[in-house]
């Protein structure tokens, strides 16, 4: 029972090494963010650390 537990742990390991190549590069264009609120506040400052 062990030996089949270390087997489909090692063909998920496998499996998930296969699908990394096939991810695209997203985004390829920058993402733009607009905050609703006035320059200066809280949410602006946080805005501007997040991108």
């Amino acid at each position: 029972m062990k030996i089949v537990n270390i087997t489909k742990v090692a063909l998920l390991a496998i499996a998930s090494l296969m699908l990394m190549p096939v991810q695209a590069d997203y985004p390829d264009k920058p993402i733009g963010v607009m905050v609703a609120y006035g320059p200066g506040g809280a949410t602006d400052f946080q805005a501007r650390i997040a991108t």
